[in-house]
């Protein structure tokens, strides 16, 4: 006799083994990040990092390849991360400006130090030489979307004339090193919140830009 109950599907092996590889992934770089972070990647072995997940180390090389596969798959997750935090979505050159300097601003002083190692500039020029070509170019590749994100946004400024620039380049360059470098001296927990220092630092970016009225 029927019980009334919906039988209960079972999942096949192929995605079962899927999903309990994507698991294993996924805590496999949570573990490398924080060891990555707390020790540095010279300072942590991929014995330690097998051993944080409750694995062998010669199990981790049926997701990563190597330590280096880890940490570039790192680096990719905080990037990716950060690309969709920034807002580039408001009409007009200076709305636009406004929001991308915004949410730039705010992400570097909302995100913890341990997430900023494989995120920030100024650190990944330290971890660059760790990479293969390979990753290097995809890094730099990534790095380049941001760059082209303001230089957009200001050429379509100066071309509609809302913005005053002798150099795009140049200016969206400035512009993000403005930004990239606000936690070098703003801190967690500090008298200004990040709203209001992403607030001012939207003025500079104006300013820079050439915006009547800043």
């Amino acid at each position: 006799m029927s019980s009334g109950k919906p039988a209960r599907r079972k999942r096949s092996p192929q995605k079962q083994r899927s999903g309990d590889r994507t698991g294993a992934r996924d805590a496999i770089l949570a573990a490398a990040h924080q060891l990555f972070a707390a020790r540095g990647y010279s300072g942590t072995s991929t014995i330690a990092i097998a051993e944080q997940v409750g694995m062998r180390a010669p199990a981790l090389y049926w997701h990563f390849a190597s330590k280096e596969a880890i940490l570039f798959a790192i680096i990719e997750r905080s990037f990716a991360d950060f690309h969709r935090s920034l807002r580039f979505t408001a009409d007009g050159p200076e709305a636009r400006l406004t929001e991308l300097v915004r949410s730039y601003v705010t992400f570097q002083l909302e995100q913890s130090p341990e997430t900023a190692v494989f995120s920030s500039y100024p650190a990944l020029s330290m971890l660059g030489n760790i990479l293969t070509e390979e990753h290097q170019d995809q890094l730099r590749a990534m790095q380049r979307e941001v760059y082209e994100l303001f230089k957009e946004c200001l050429t379509s400024g100066a071309v509609s004339g809302e913005f005053r620039i002798g150099d795009t380049s140049v200016t969206a360059f400035a512009m993000i090193s403005l930004c990239e470098y606000v936690n070098t001296w703003a801190q967690q927990g500090g008298k200004r919140t990040p709203r209001e220092i992403a607030a001012e630092y939207v003025v500079f970016a104006l300013r820079m830009a050439g915006v009547a009225g800043y």
